[in-house]
């Protein structure tokens, strides 16, 4: 139990010490002309790469990202209906969270690790689902994660 509770913390500080940052909101056009609300995972200038992302198979990265997003899933119900694909995200960002839609995108040429790169980008759609609102900023995970069980 105490190992649920670290993983977040380790996650979360690891993906720190790597050179991401979240931009905060933003939209995209959708080819509809929709626009949904997003938070962006962006490349820090200079920041380290942790994988040679040339050649990678973008469909393992896909199954691995769903893997990880249902077992997210299955600790935070709020999670439940969210998806996750590997495709392109404005300004290439690490990642975007349209956490009104309940989707997360990981670029496909991303440097961050799945696991850390949707260790943050959850907490954008529970902040969200919480009270139709994003209020956490980067404070992520909230202290009282425990509380989303």
């Amino acid at each position: 139990m105490k190992l649920a509770f670290l993983i977040p913390a380790l996650l979360v500080s690891a993906w720190l010490a790597f050179g991401v940052q979240d931009t905060g909101p933003a939209t995209r056009s959708e080819s509809s002309g929709a626009h949904r609300a997003a938070a962006s995972l962006e490349r820090k200038p200079g920041g380290t790469a942790l994988a040679t992302r040339a050649g990678a198979d973008q469909g393992a990265d896909e199954a691995r990202a769903q893997e990880i997003l249902a077992q997210l899933a299955e600790t935070y119900p709020s999670l439940e209906g969210v998806s996750v694909r590997i495709g392109d995200t404005p300004k290439d960002e690490e990642a975007v969270a349209y956490y009104t839609a309940g989707e997360i995108v990981i670029d496909r040429d991303h440097t961050v690790g799945i696991d850390r790169i949707l260790a943050h980008e959850i907490w954008h759609v529970i902040d969200w689902r919480d009270n139709g609102r994003l209020d956490w900023g980067e404070n992520l995970p909230p202290r009282n994660a425990s509380d989303y069980r």
